[in-house]
């Protein structure tokens, strides 16, 4: 490749390359500090429907565990739906993780199990055992797609979109050529390799205590 520019058009090499592609790399989530604990989520295996019973006895039982957490025991939380959303997201109601019996999606955070490892935390995880009572559901957007509707309110700090001008419907089908087709692409998701951790609190019977916690998803 042409090397006239200093970074556009050259390769480079990453200063953490070669450990990351060893093995060598330390991670966020692999930094110790005193008195860590670490969190497993448990995710619904259905896509809509109510938890009608949680078994946990299995899980808290295991040497290691500090807390098995679920919509039954969980603390008291904020009750305005404000402190659980973006002030400049999409309107509507937020999710609230461990809320209620309700499942909304497939793969929801319905149990939270705190350990002072991961290895113990993944391992009471899945001692947990869930029953669930399945509600119809759709997973076809083109299906559920005459369900759709304009939210009643706009976003918080964000300008509208303009008003549209003249008739773009018309205008196609006047149109002496058109093409016409509708395209899907695949999910994509963001999967980080860090692990980010941060001070979050870990509940004691009683009473918050603010401690270490190393933020893992299941």
């Amino acid at each position: 490749m042409p090397k006239n520019e200093t970074h556009v058009g050259s390769p480079h090499s990453r200063v953490d390359g070669p450990a990351k592609v060893t093995g060598t790399a330390t991670y966020a989530a692999e930094f110790t500090t005193p008195d860590l604990a670490y969190a497993y989520i448990v995710e619904s295996t259905i896509a809509r429907g109510r938890i009608t019973g949680i078994d946990a006895e299995a899980a808290q039982a295991v040497p290691g565990v500090i807390r098995v957490f679920t919509h039954e025991n969980r603390p008291r939380t904020a009750w305005f739906s404000f402190k659980y959303k973006s002030m400049v997201g999409p309107p509507g109601t937020p999710f609230r993780p461990l809320y209620n019996n309700e499942v909304q999606y497939s793969g929801q955070p319905i149990v939270l199990v705190v350990a002072e490892s991961f290895d113990v935390a993944r391992h009471a995880a899945s001692l947990v055992q869930v029953t669930y009572e399945q509600h119809p559901h759709e997973t076809d957007l083109g299906r559920a797609r005459q369900d759709s509707y304009v939210p009643p309110s706009k976003r918080l700090g964000i300008a509208p979109p303009p008003k549209p001008r003249g008739d773009a419907v018309k205008a196609f089908g006047e149109a002496p050529v058109r093409v016409s087709g509708e395209y899907t692409i695949a999910t994509e998701h963001h999967n980080p390799m860090v692990s980010i951790r941060r001070r979050s609190p870990v509940i004691r019977p009683w009473r918050w205590q603010p401690r270490s916690c190393s933020r893992i998803t299941a």
